[in-house]
């Protein structure tokens, strides 16, 4: 188990919500990022990355009127 994995892995989250308006229109935006890393060591000295990761980009609109 101690040559396969490492001690951790993270992640990480981050959003950012706008609202507004007037009596005419109102919006709202929404900007959100996530980030994981993976629990599997890995050699620098691979021809390849076989770490996992995981990144996710969210974003949201509204217009009303």
């Amino acid at each position: 188990m101690e040559e396969l994995f490492k001690d951790n892995a993270t992640n990480s989250r981050a959003n950012l919500n706008i609202t507004g308006g007037a009596d005419i229109a109102q919006y709202y935006i929404s900007l959100g990022y996530y980030n994981e890393t993976g629990q599997f060591k890995t050699e620098d000295i691979e021809s390849y990355n076989s770490s996992l990761k995981y990144d996710r980009f969210n974003f949201t609109s509204n217009l009303d009127r």
